[in-house]
């Protein structure tokens, strides 16, 4: 009786253990905005003139060990950790650039895409196709293998011009 109870528990959390989802972790991501005060004086102490937000642009005047007086995009001047000072634009401003260019590009290529079938439907994309191919659309087999055999001995004695032309320069050098 005892042996068929402990049979009975393991089985019971064994398949307890199996269940999918019984300890659910979530995913969490560490926040990229910063908060920058800037001060009046170096010790950073007292009421703040201004607060920067991530990404705002600040005009450095001068800079003294880990403090950099700044000049904000309002014209306030005072001290800031230069540790949150960095001279390449933040990635989310960066995004924001990307995704503007994005969304012109897209915009341009629906443009171009409503142009071509305009074209198209006018019949006049058949016409700049014929005029704008290479020549080689109606040679017949014969004037292929012609082309072919003319290209072979093309290269052929270009090859052996290359050849005879360094067995001169290197090789038949007085010594």
């Amino acid at each position: 009786m005892i042996r068929c109870n402990i049979i009975r528990h393991l089985i019971v959390a064994g398949l307890l253990g199996c269940l999918p989802g019984v300890v659910i972790a979530e995913t969490a991501y560490v926040i990229d905005r910063v908060l920058v005060g800037v001060y009046k004086g170096k010790k950073q102490t007292g009421t703040t003139l201004e607060v920067l937000p991530t990404g705002a642009s600040v005009e450095v005047l001068s800079r003294d060990a880990d403090l950099a007086r700044v000049r904000t995009a309002d014209g306030v001047t005072g001290w800031v950790d230069a540790n949150y000072l960095i001279p390449e634009k933040p990635a989310h401003l960066l995004l924001l650039e990307l995704e503007a260019t994005h969304e012109e590009t897209t915009i341009q290529l629906r443009e171009t895409e409503r142009k071509l079938q305009a074209l198209t439907a006018e019949g006049l994309s058949g016409q700049m196709q014929a005029t704008s191919g290479t020549g080689f659309e109606s040679l017949t087999y014969k004037q292929w293998a012609w082309l072919m055999l003319l290209f072979f001995l093309v290269f052929s004695l270009g090859g052996y011009l290359v050849r005879w032309v360094i067995h001169r320069r290197y090789y038949l050098v007085a010594r």
